[in-house]
C-alpha cells in the first residue's frame, strides 16, 4: 500500500537541508556564490521573484536541471512559493548527485514576511508572449530574459549592409529602445543589400527609414533617429543614453571614433566590417579586454576599397547576424562572448577562425599612458568622419 503525503513529508524533511531566509540573505550579501533554483510555475514567477534566480519548474526538474546546472559541486539553494515543491525538488537533487543543496524554510512567502526584496517584472501580454514564446522557452532566456531584452537600449551606428540584419533581428527579438546613426540618403544602390530599406524609401534618409522599418517589424520598440552625420561635438550626447552600440558604419575614421568615444564612457562596444569576401567582428568591454586600437592601430583598408573591389551583401547580412547574437547575450547577461577575441569569416571558402586578441600596453586610448583623454582634442586624427 502506497504512503501518504502526511507519511511522505517527515521523511523527506528528514533527509535535506533547509535555509532560513535570514541563513540565505547572509549569503547572498557576503558574496557566496549560491545558484538560486525557482520551482514554481512560470505564472507565478511572472508575478514576482528572488533577484538572481533561475526558473525551472518542478515538473521539468530532472530532464532539464543538469543542462542548466551542470557543475555538481555548487551550492544550490531551492525555493518554491511555501517550501513543499522546493524540498521535493532538493531530494531529488540530492539522488542526482548534487552535492550541495538546500531548501528555502517557508519559500518566497517567507521570505517576503522577513522584509526582504523581491523583483516583479514585466507584465507581458498574452501576444506579446506568443511573439517572444520560442524565445521565451530557451532556458537561458525565461521570461525574466526577455525583460532584460526589452529593457536594453541600443545605438546602431550605420544603417546600410551591416546593420540591416542585426536591426531587425534586434527589432524582432523585442530590444526595447533602438537609436540609429545615419545621415545618408537611401539610393538605388542601396537596395540591393540593405534590406532595412524599399523602393519607397528611395531619396529619404537612412536613419530615418530604419526607424519606420523597426515600427512594422515591432510596435513593442522605441525608435529614435539620427539623420545627422557623427563628429566629436555630437557623439557623447547621442551615446550617453543607451546601453551597448553598434558599430556598423563601414567608415574607418566612425569607427576609431566610436571605438574612443565607447572607452571613454564605459560602454561596450560591438564592431563588424566587411569588404570583398572576408568579414570580422570584434567586442569591446571597456576595461575588461583591448579596444579596437589595441588590435587596430591603423585602418587595414581605404574607406573606398570594399566599394571598389566588390563586396558580397550576404556577407554583410551574415556578420549583421553575428552582431545581433552577441547584443542579445550580452543582454541576457549569458554565452561565451567576443571578450578578448577577433573573429574572422572568409565567406568564399565558409571558413571561420577566432583568434585571441591583448589589450596593447602602449595604446593611446587604453594603454598605461593614454594620450587620447577627450574626442575634441583628438579632433585632428578624425578626418572626414563618414
Amino acid at each position: 500500500m502506497g504512503k501518504s503525503f502526511k507519511e511522505i513529508w517527515p521523511d523527506i524533511k528528514g533527509k535535506i537541508k533547509e535555509v532560513s531566509p535570514e541563513e540565505l540573505k547572509v549569503r547572498m550579501t557576503n558574496g557566496k556564490e549560491t545558484i538560486l533554483l525557482d520551482v514554481r510555475e512560470k505564472d507565478e514567477m511572472r508575478k514576482e521573484y528572488m533577484c538572481g534566480a533561475e526558473l525551472l519548474p518542478r515538473g521539468f526538474l530532472e530532464m532539464r536541471v543538469e543542462e542548466l546546472i551542470p557543475d555538481k559541486e555548487k551550492p544550490i539553494v531551492v525555493y518554491c512559493a511555501v517550501g513543499v515543491r522546493s524540498a521535493f525538488a532538493a531530494k531529488t537533487l540530492m539522488d542526482m548527485g548534487y552535492e550541495d543543496v538546500a531548501s528555502l524554510r517557508g519559500g518566497i512567502e517567507k521570505w517576503k514576511r522577513s522584509g526582504f526584496e523581491v523583483l516583479r517584472d514585466l507584465d507581458f501580454t498574452r501576444e506579446q508572449l506568443d511573439r517572444y514564446s520560442r524565445q521565451i522557452i530557451l532556458p537561458e532566456v525565461g521570461e525574466k530574459g526577455q525583460a532584460k531584452i526589452h529593457r536594453g537600449k541600443v545605438l546602431i551606428v550605420g544603417s546600410g549592409r551591416l546593420s540591416s540584419a542585426a536591426t531587425m533581428y534586434l527589432a524582432a527579438g523585442g530590444v526595447g529602445k533602438l537609436g540609429v546613426v545615419d545621415f545618408h540618403p537611401v539610393t538605388h544602390g542601396d537596395l540591393r543589400g540593405q534590406i532595412l530599406h524599399t523602393f519607397s524609401s528611395l531619396g529619404k534618409n537612412r536613419a530615418e527609414s530604419a526607424a519606420k522599418m523597426v515600427e512594422r517589424i515591432n510596435p513593442d520598440v522605441s525608435t529614435e533617429a539620427y539623420p545627422i552625420r557623427l563628429g566629436v561635438e555630437n557623439t557623447v550626447d547621442i551615446l550617453k543614453d543607451y546601453d551597448v552600440i553598434l558599430e556598423c558604419s563601414g567608415n574607418s575614421r566612425t569607427r576609431y571614433l566610436v571605438n574612443d568615444a565607447c572607452v571613454l564612457m564605459e560602454k561596450p562596444l560591438f564592431i563588424a566590417e566587411m569588404a570583398r569576401d572576408w568579414g570580422k567582428a570584434m567586442s569591446v568591454y571597456p576595461g575588461e579586454g583591448p579596444c579596437y586600437r589595441c588590435v587596430f592601430p591603423k585602418p587595414e583598408l581605404d574607406d573606398n576599397a570594399s566599394e571598389g573591389d566588390g563586396y558580397s551583401d550576404a556577407l554583410g547580412g551574415l556578420m549583421g547576424l553575428i552582431q545581433a547574437a552577441e547584443i542579445f547575450k550580452f543582454l541576457l547577461g549569458k554565452g561565451d562572448l567576443l571578450k578578448g577575441k577577433l573573429l574572422l569569416w572568409d565567406g568564399f571558402r565558409m571558413r571561420f577562425q577566432q583568434k585571441p586578441v591583448e589589450r596593447d600596453r602602449a595604446c593611446p586610448l587604453c594603454g598605461e599612458h593614454p594620450c587620447i583623454t577627450d574626442l575634441v582634442k583628438n579632433k585632428g586624427s578624425y578626418g572626414r568622419l563618414g
